[in-house]
């Protein structure tokens, strides 16, 4: 039982979409998993990395603030009239430092309080600022600092060294503040010449680089986290996780807390990613204090991995959506190409018929794509060759009766132009002289259209005569030749740059074809005049010939049909046979002619021949 076409390709393409679609599925899945969660473990990683440098930023600016302020000509005045006791310059030095505090705290509003500390400890200058605005504090407010540890460790500092305080929570006079206000100092000595003369400290707002941590945290985003070298958390996405240190509120909220073991590889190690069961996390050091590797914290990035993989399921949806509308475009596409090469099939039929019958110039049009449209090109080829071989045929016939009718009137022509040259030698009458004239021209042109019949009708390659002779040799004879003609209609003939090469020609036939290329340019130059140009450049194993006049050129609707038989443009006379008879002695040569339609001016033709083997000619004869 024959299994019909249909449903031969219903199965082949089901069978060749379903099960690769299904291997493709099966590998993109397991790639795509992976590759998503590498994607997932780096995307935390940089976010972490992002968040790090954003913290060392900020830690750097304060380190940098405190520097310059403790160099300061304000601060170095009022150190230098604290240590002489200098009242009234102390005062003047006081206003302009509180000036120089109040500036800086209210263009960068992150600090809680500037102060410069005398060597007994007393405050001396102190800004305070809440964030929003910044006020130089009373001298009846200032404060005894000699006990707290931060002066008597920034006292004891060589020029130059920044102390850096640990992250807590501020107290005031014994007791942590409230709302609770994380802060930082900076702290540098002052030195006048060789002496120290007090310290300068800046608290700088914790919430600063804090507050960041703690508003990134979402369900989508996962969870950032500051911890301490202990592992308590200084800053939280869920706030009442913070400050669980001993010195702080001691609740042992922290690291160990949440992660177990895990916590000790984020504490022990620089920088790294680990898988924490549902999580992945990221996490690397932050040193505040660069000369004290004991002291650091660290920055930790936590993801779900239910929000890092959610591509995942996506894509899992979507990769059985396309599978499925996969197999229904595959049956759909079965049953079109069904159709789509059985139609075909049948336009060929009808079309081998059309032709068999002699309707040579009906054309089979199939656009499938594959071996049918190959089988209508095939059949449309034979079409145009059997009408070549048709059209070959009419033409000898018609070249045969060309050549019998010139074969009885030449002779004849002969005699009338004998006699209308002895009509124009003598000198008898003027009258008789100009009648002879017009009876020779008439003649030369019978005589050049009966050769032009016989010429094509005879073909390229009769009698050839083939001899190798120099190329640029030849050219100049020819235009020689073409000068003493056409210099009497005003067309100059020039030659431009010649190539010598050795080449195989008829030099008449290659002569005749030359001719009739410059007896159409001087015929569309004679009322204007112009220039006729020969050029020859050698090619890699060719030469390229180029004949080129300053006519009003040739119009696009014959450029494409010039070399065919009695196709003629602007002409008063001639038979049309001019151009086919060029190509048909080019080609006997071995070469090609074309009409160079990229001229700006004129018409241009181009012939390329082969170059010949052997030494050049001297000469041609």
């Amino acid at each position: 039982m024959r299994l019909p076409i249909r449903r031969k390709l219903l199965a082949a393409f089901m069978a060749a979409i379903a099960l690769p679609l299904l291997v493709i599925a099966v590998y993109v899945r397991i790639w795509t998993e992976r590759s998503l969660e590498s994607r997932a473990l780096n995307d935390v990683a940089v976010a972490c990395e992002q968040a790090a440098r954003a913290v060392e930023s900020a830690l750097a600016g304060a380190r940098g603030d405190v520097t310059l302020l403790s160099r300061s000509p304000e601060v170095m005045a009022l150190a230098e009239s604290a240590m002489r006791g200098d009242g009234e310059l102390m005062e003047a030095s006081r206003e302009r430092v509180e000036g120089l505090f109040l500036a800086l705290s209210e263009t960068k509003l992150v600090y809680n309080q500037v102060r410069f500390i005398d060597l007994s400890g007393r405050e001396v200058v102190r800004v305070d600022s809440n964030r929003r605005r910044a006020w130089v504090v009373p001298h009846e407010e200032l404060q005894d600092k000699s006990q707290r540890y931060y002066f008597q460790k920034t006292v004891a500092l060589e020029p130059g060294h920044v102390y850096v305080s640990p992250l807590d929570l501020n107290r005031e006079r014994g007791e942590i503040e409230r709302p609770y206000r994380p802060v930082i100092r900076y702290a540098t000595p002052v030195f006048v010449g060789e002496e120290s003369a007090g310290i300068v400290v800046t608290n700088m707002f914790g919430n600063v680089f804090l507050d960041p941590i703690r508003d990134y945290g979402s369900e989508e985003t996962g969870v950032q986290a500051l911890v301490d070298q202990d592992g308590f958390y200084l800053g939280h996405s869920q706030r009442k996780k913070e400050w669980g240190g001993p010195n702080d509120l001691d609740t042992g909220e922290g690291l160990r807390r949440d992660y177990g073991e895990a916590a000790e590889t984020v504490l022990r190690r620089e920088a790294g990613t680990i898988d924490i069961e549902q999580c992945v996390a990221s996490y690397r050091r932050i040193r505040p204090c660069l000369w004290d590797e004991h002291r650091y914290w660290v920055l930790m990035q936590e993801v779900p991995k239910r929000v890092a993989l959610a591509p995942v399921r996506t894509f899992r949806l979507a990769l059985g959506t396309v599978f499925a509308i996969s197999l229904l475009g595959a049956l759909a596409l079965s049953v079109y190409l069904s159709r789509r090469l059985s139609d075909p099939l049948r336009e060929v039929e009808r079309g081998a018929q059309l032709i068999g019958n002699g309707e040579l110039s009906h054309r089979v049009v199939v656009d499938t794509g594959d071996e049918v449209e190959a089988l209508a090109e095939s059949f449309n080829q034979m079409a145009s060759r059997l009408a070549e071989v048709r059209a070959q045929e009419q033409l000898a016939l018609l070249g045969r009766m060309a050549a019998g009718v010139v074969h009885d009137i030449r002779n004849p022509l002969t005699s009338i132009k004998g006699f209308a040259d002895l009509l124009v030698s003598t000198d008898d009458r003027e009258e008789r002289r100009e009648f002879g004239e017009i009876v020779q021209e008439d003649t030369d042109r019978i005589l050049s259209m009966v050769q032009e019949l016989l010429d094509f009708s005879r073909g390229g390659t009769a009698d050839l005569r083939l001899k190798t002779v120099s190329l640029r040799g030849f050219l100049e004879r020819v235009a020689d030749t073409l000068r003493r003609d056409m210099e009497r209609v005003g067309v100059a003939v020039e030659l431009g740059p010649i190539d010598d090469a050795p080449v195989n020609l008829d030099v008449s036939r290659m002569t005749r074809m030359i001719l009739n290329i410059a007896s159409n340019a001087r015929e569309a130059m004679q009322r204007e005049g112009g220039v006729f140009t020969i050029e020859a450049h050698r090619l890699d194993g060719t030469v390229r010939i180029a004949l080129q006049d300053t006519g009003p050129g040739i119009p696009e609707e014959v450029a494409y049909t010039l070399f065919e038989p009695f196709v003629t443009s602007g002409k008063e006379n001639g038979t049309g046979l001019g151009l086919a008879i060029c190509k048909q002695i080019v080609e006997a040569h071995g070469g090609t002619i074309s009409f160079d339609d990229s001229a700006p001016r004129g018409a241009r033709f181009v012939v390329e021949l082969p170059v010949a083997t052997g030494e050049m000619p001297k000469a041609v004869e």
